[in-house]
């Protein structure tokens, strides 16, 4: 395999098909494609949420908590009730527009990755599949940064210090041991109910048992706001078992 066209990261983010370097050379006259651009998660049922996001998410998904490849608790907003499911990408790639579009996925196809020898420092990386030759590039024929370049830059860099917040938040609810598994129970505006598992949520009983200190600190680092927006959120399975209906009206027969 051609160096450049190597993965940068094993696993890939998901949704991600390839992520490489984004180098002038490779990419120059190369824009973000314009149509579709949600479809790379079509297929998954749940998405990355950022904290700075929690209070418009909260209105539209469940967020719940998984675990990373390092045992961090991340939130995740629940797009789906099955594998391989999004009730809110349609058959064009499209995001459903009454929706708040995650910033995981405003963000594709770049990504940020830590320099291994140096992990203080980070570089861009890009999912070619992303891009396309059109009349707004991000780098000029000579390779030289454009007006959209430096909007995407601004953007990219605030999703990754929104991310270092966010993994920061798993991190300190996990220490504090407010994390317990439990199991979403819905019913749909046709009487079609739903019992799912295998998801993470701050437990209120753990929360109440603070200190007045370790409360205090949830508060100065804006974290008990969010714990209380993810807390309201999980009322939205009922509205994920209605989009499924809609999508599928026969879906609650036997």
């Amino acid at each position: 395999m051609n160096e450049e066209n190597q993965n940068v990261l094993d696993p890939l983010p998901p949704g991600y098909t390839a992520l490489v370097p984004f180098s002038r050379d490779r990419f120059r006259s190369m824009g973000r494609k314009k149509n579709a651009a949600a479809g790379f998660v079509a297929h998954l049922n749940s998405v990355l949420i950022l904290t700075p996001e929690f209070f418009h998410a909260a209105r539209h998904y469940p967020i719940v908590f998984s675990k990373d490849l390092n045992g961090t608790f991340i939130p995740v907003g629940v797009v789906g009730l099955e594998d391989r499911q999004n009730l809110f990408v349609d058959e064009q790639g499209y995001w459903r527009t009454d929706s708040y579009l995650p910033a995981y996925v405003r963000r594709w196809p770049f990504f940020t990755v830590q320099n291994q020898d140096d992990p203080k420092k980070s570089f861009i990386c890009v999912d070619p599949n992303g891009l396309e030759e059109n009349d707004t590039p991000l780098l000029d024929a000579e390779g030289e940064p454009t007006a959209a370049w430096r909007d995407t830059e601004r953007m990219i860099n605030e999703v990754e210090g929104a991310r270092r917040m966010t993994l920061d938040f798993g991190r300190h609810l996990g220490e504090l041991d407010l994390i317990e598994p439990f199991e979403a129970h819905a019913i749909a505006r046709d009487g079609n109910k739903l019992r799912l598992g295998n998801m993470h949520r701050v437990s209120e009983e753990r929360l109440n048992k603070l200190s007045d200190k370790q409360i205090r600190t949830l508060m100065n680092k804006g974290y008990l706001s969010r714990i209380y927006a993810h807390l309201l959120s999980i009322d939205n399975f009922q509205r994920l078992l209605d989009l499924r209906l809609e999508r599928q009206p026969h879906a609650g027969e036997a």
